[in-house]
């Protein structure tokens, strides 16, 4: 879905056009939408195929059970009749990627945060249906110059 798209979306959605539509540059095989509508700002995921986001709104409820914190879902509509892909509106929730703050961590702080990220997941594994996987890269704890790659990433799956 191209940005004009989204902006016909958030109008009909919210009956009012956003003040700013920006595309994300990331959004794993989504394309990805930051847009500010009145005095809130959401995220708008779109995706050629509706089976991308076939369990996320229960996924979601189920993290929110966990405590995680997790965006609240505004809107959806996986069936591709009013646009060309489906979709999901989210809140946007505060904070910054943690992709964004993982270089300026320490070793200590990397590692207490590797063992709360596999205790989520284990705990969410129980509850979450169908197969959902997800990697993280860590890269080398000796600080690679950006952009080489680590010859031993570590995943949680």
């Amino acid at each position: 879905m191209q940005q004009a798209e989204v902006t016909q979306l958030i109008q009909h959605t919210f009956g009012m056009a956003p003040t700013a539509v920006e595309r994300m540059a990331f959004g794993h095989t989504s394309v990805t939408y930051k847009a500010d509508v009145e005095d809130r700002q959401v995220i708008v995921r779109t995706n050629a195929s509706p089976s991308a986001f076939s369990r996320t709104e229960a996924n979601l409820a189920t993290l929110r059970k966990l405590d995680l914190p997790v965006p609240r879902l505004i809107a959806s509509d996986l069936s591709l009749s009013r646009f060309d892909a489906a979709y999901l509106i989210l809140e946007s929730i505060p904070g910054r990627d943690l992709r964004f703050e993982l270089e300026g961590m320490t070793r200590q702080q990397q590692h207490v945060l590797a063992t709360q990220l596999v205790g989520f997941q284990g705990g969410s594994g129980r509850y979450l249906s169908g197969r959902a996987t997800a990697t993280l890269r860590w890269g080398r704890m000796d600080r690679q110059p950006r952009g080489s790659r680590s010859s031993s990433p570590s995943s949680v799956t």
